[in-house]
């Protein structure tokens, strides 16, 4: 009986039944349990530990540090990551509403997670399939993603990660104001290009600050939020444009413009103003040498700090000494003289035959070289070009190359910094290049021969003649010109070669060598009287410095890069001390070469400011040109500022032979071009001031400028030209002797008036 009953309670259907929905319930709640096991093990951590609210409160970014002109104009970074915060007063409410409309509609309304977009991916993408539906992240969610990363986008990794991001989105909205999580995600967002954060981006794209976005401007950047590298608008302008109106009717759909401000936004065209400071900017050269001073600097403040300064991940503002718009308008000017230069150039290696030669020499070697996409800098712009490897070397082999520098003789800040014609392409900085100074030279031996007695109207051998002690080596005047005597200051003004030979072999190597230490530069002298026609091997860095000790009455100045660095909350970190020049030569002598270096642009080699090119500032200048035209320079200054333009051809064997390779056509113009953009700029009070020299300087040049020599003369000049030995055993007392015996030379030179041996 019993059995029956068993038997009949398994092959009751009702009991089958009961049976199939306990089980079903059962594996229901057993599946529906796994989720939720799931998500409290990532709570508690057993896939990564997540932020608590002291980490989450105490939320620093990494930021780049910003490099600023003397004015605060942001001329580079130095980043880990490339970010720079941005607080929430300054993003237009245009670009907040962008973002919302595009990635978040109902940010306002939910908590950190929106129910209802899940929803929305569940039926439009998994269902129906559609890609371009959005996606269930609110911003919360992104901004977690952007701060503490993912473990993986693919499989358990990504679920894991979402629900971290779900987890820390809710705990971000317990923190923080929604405004403040709409700053911290605007600060984190990656752009592509190693961007991140909506400052970083604006700067790039459109060369401006955050705060100073368009509506569609906005638009564009927040587009780029989908996928960065597709909406790219350097890269792909269809794109981007096309995204960026998507934006736009986004913001129109939730009622933050109206449907006309849409349509008129939609149909204005892609502008950029690309930027890129690490590689392009305008100031590249300066930015390498700013970086390697603040890294010394930061080491020797981090010798003395127990909390190490790190510049590269905490949004330091170092401002340095240079001043952008100076900047730009001598980077402008140099590369459109050296533009107008290399057509000259290209013509005459054309029909002397040197490019023919140039790639006779080497066909050989590259003979199997295929043809190449190669991307190079041009007077034009970079451009990709399809050329052979040997193409390739013509086009950079052949290449005029210009370095320009400026410092403020007040402060020794250097205002201006020009390395060469692109970092990228060209990084070798001819402003601290070491090359023969030639003609520039003179003035620093005019300088040595003043220090040891001699004159500005001491006369000098103007007869050409061999000094076998060299090999025969001879001086030529590069008129040709020769005979009789040149007077000092005749000699820098003309740039005479012959006499300024003998004014350096009659102040001797040691004297010269003393001086030229104590003016800056480290290259040793060479021996011989070539030396005196300037052999020896300085840098733009170096000739500038030198120069300046003429325009600060005999102080040597010492340039400086970087004026302070401060925090981002305004504390000074560094300032840097104005250093006391020392005074390396007497300032009579430094005046009496100034009065001479005026001649040179009143009369002399480097006239053409004032007749060709009308600038009419108080100047002094010297050209020069290195043997067959392979260097040019051209030094000026006045009592505010000293600069230096260094012109050559990147490879020597291919230059001009003749004077359009000289200092007076490669380097003057540039100078000439910049000073007058100076005037433009409003740097006229600042920098174009008046020497103010003092007659006498200019009254102990009154004497003729050559003279022929003969037996009285020639007597006159050796009884009474001061000597170096004289000068050496000279007493204190005997220098009013000296004044007199002056005086009575100038008597006698004005019965003995010579003739101007100058047949240029």
């Amino acid at each position: 009986m019993n059995e029956k009953r068993k038997g009949n309670k398994k092959g009751n259907p009702g009991f089958r039944m009961q049976r199939r929905i306990i089980f079903l319930l059962a594996f229901v709640a057993v599946f529906a349990l796994i989720p939720v096991v799931f998500v409290l093990s990532v709570y508690m951590g057993f896939f990564g530990s997540l932020p608590g609210k002291a980490e989450l409160t105490a939320i620093q970014h990494q930021q780049a540090s910003i490099i600023t002109d003397d004015q605060g104009v942001v001329i580079g970074k130095i980043y880990k990551l490339n970010r720079i915060n941005i607080h929430i007063d300054e993003i237009p409410l245009h670009v907040k509403h962008a973002l919302i409309a595009t990635e978040d509609s109902r940010f306002y309304m939910h908590e950190g997670i929106d129910y209802r977009s899940y929803l929305r991916v569940l039926y439009k993408t998994v269902l129906l399939g559609d890609e371009n539906s959005g996606g269930g992240s609110t911003i919360s969610q992104q901004l977690a993603k952007n701060l503490f990363g993912r473990r993986g986008n693919t499989g358990l990794d990504l679920v894991i990660s979402k629900v971290k991001e779900v987890i820390i989105a809710t705990r971000l909205e317990d923190i923080y104001r929604k405004e403040k999580i709409l700053e911290l995600y605007l600060n984190t967002i990656p752009f592509g290009e190693d961007l991140y954060g909506l400052e970083a981006a604006s700067t790039r794209f459109f060369n401006k600050h955050a705060s100073d976005l368009t509506i569609e401007e906005g638009a564009l950047l927040v587009g780029m939020l989908k996928a960065n590298t597709y909406y790219n608008p350097r890269i792909h302008p269809e794109n981007a444009l096309k995204r960026r109106n998507v934006v736009i009717k986004q913001m129109k759909q939730n009622k933050y413009i109206d449907e006309a401000a849409a349509d008129s936004l939609q149909q204005i065209p892609l502008r950029l103003e690309y930027a890129n400071l690490n590689s392009e900017g305008p100031a590249d050269y300066f930015l390498y040498q700013v970086r390697k001073r603040l890294k010394h600097i930061i080491d020797s403040l981090n010798r003395k700090r127990q909390n190490k300064l790190n510049p590269y991940t905490s949004g330091y503002v170092i401002q340095t000494t240079l001043n952008a718009k100076l900047q730009r308008a001598a980077r402008k000017v140099l590369h459109k003289h050296l533009k107008f230069q290399q057509h000259k150039l290209d013509q005459y290696l054309e029909y002397s035959g040197r490019k023919h030669e140039y790639y006779r020499e080497r066909k050989d070697l590259y003979a199997k070289d295929s043809v190449k996409l190669r991307e190079v800098f041009t007077w034009q712009g970079v451009r990709i070009d399809s050329m052979l490897k040997l193409d390739s070397l013509w086009h950079y082999d052949r290449m005029l190359q210009g370095g320009m520098l400026m410092i403020d003789n007040q402060s020794g800040a250097i205002k201006t910094w020009i390395g060469s014609n692109h970092f990228r392409y060209l990084p070798y900085d001819l402003v601290k290049a070491k090359r023969p100074m030639a003609s520039a030279f003179k003035p620093l031996v005019a300088m040595a021969a003043l220090s040891e007695g001699m004159e500005p109207c001491t006369y000098f051998n103007n007869d050409t003649s061999d000094f076998e002690a060299f090999e025969g080596w001879k001086p030529r005047n590069y008129d040709r010109s020769s005979g009789g005597e040149c007077a000092m200051w005749y000699t820098l003004a003309r740039s005479k070669n012959i006499p300024a030979v003998d004014m350096y072999m009659q102040t001797g190597y040691e004297a010269v060598k003393k001086m030229i230490g104590k003016l800056g530069l480290s290259a040793q002298l060479p021996k011989g009287p070539a030396a005196g026609l300037g052999t020896i091997n300085a840098s733009l860095l170096e000739g500038v410095v030198a120069y300046s000790v003429f325009a600060n009455s005999g102080r040597k100045l010492s340039p400086y890069f970087i004026e302070k660095i401060t925090k981002s909350n305004g504390d000074i970190i560094y300032k840097h001390n104005g250093d006391k020049f020392p005074r390396v030569v007497d300032s009579v002598i430094s005046e009496q070469v100034t009065a001479i270096l005026q001649k040179v642009v009143e009369q002399g080699t480097a006239a053409s400011l004032r007749n060709v090119f009308n600038v009419h500032y108080d100047l002094a200048a010297k050209t020069g040109t290195n043997q067959e035209y392979t260097d040019a320079w051209f030094y000026f200054f006045n009592r505010r500022f000293t600069a230096g333009v260094y012109a050559s051809p990147r490879n020597y064997k291919l230059h001009f032979n003749n004077a359009l390779g000289a200092g007076a056509s490669m380097c003057l113009p540039v100078a000439a071009k910049f000073l007058r953009t100076m005037d433009t700029l409003g740097m006229n009070e600042r920098y174009l001031h008046s020497f103010g020299v003092n007659n006498k300087y200019n009254e102990r040049m009154t004497c003729e400028p050559c003279r022929e020599k003969g037996l009285i003369k020639r007597l006159w000049h050796d009884l009474f030209t001061p000597r170096k030995k004289a000068k050496q055993e000279e007493k204190p007392e005997q220098k009013k002797d000296t004044k007199n015996i002056s005086k009575i030379k100038e008597f006698f030179k004005k019965i003995f008036k010579g003739k101007d041996d100058d047949t240029k």
